[in-house]
């Protein structure tokens, strides 16, 4: 691997970078992968710290700050963020959590940051619908006024970041709702 061109070892370490999710199993050979040699450490190293993931957990805001505050913050292309716990116990995410929102409010510290994948749960509170019948509602942790906390914190932080290129939200809602108009 030594003898290849600089984008050809790019290209080969590239398929063990997973877009959306950081596995175990690829952070972990990443990081392997920055001991082999000088060369392709910094490659490795680039694609280990390419994309901060952020889910709606203490440890996880707390880890996403330290990197903001790292040597590795300048790395960051992309950040996504979950606002599920994707825990088979989930906390109450009808209120937004403290470390939640200053970790979104870091993404200034970013200076390279082109990306931002925002991540909203599949299921979300709504009205009654009658037509359906009241079965149709179950308890689903995230509201409406929740995601509304969440889209303006994330506006806000947004406001610092002159990088941006690419802003992706899933799993909005079907309807404009006045909240996040």
């Amino acid at each position: 691997m030594l003898q290849l061109s600089v984008e050809l070892r790019r290209l080969c370490i590239s398929y063990l970078d997973n877009i959306t999710e950081k596995l175990c199993e690829t952070v972990d050979t990443l990081k392997q992968l920055r001991l082999v040699n000088k060369d392709i450490g910094i490659i490795a190293t680039e694609f280990l710290f390419g994309t901060a993931v952020l889910r709606s957990t203490d440890e996880s805001a707390d880890a996403c700050q330290e990197l903001a505050q790292s040597p590795f913050s300048h790395l960051v292309r992309r950040v996504v963020a979950y606002t599920d716990t994707f825990e088979s116990d989930p906390q109450d995410e009808s209120t937004l959590l403290e470390s939640f929102a200053a970790a979104v409010g870091t993404l200034p510290g970013f200076e390279q940051l082109q990306e931002l994948q925002l991540k909203f749960a599949v299921e979300c509170a709504a009205v009654p619908d009658y037509t359906v019948g009241e079965g149709y509602l179950r308890d689903v942790c995230e509201t409406p006024e929740y995601r509304s906390a969440v889209l303006k914190v994330v506006f806000g932080a947004l406001e610092g970041v002159s990088t941006l290129r690419v802003l992706s939200i899933r799993n909005l809602r079907d309807h404009m709702d006045r909240q996040i108009l």
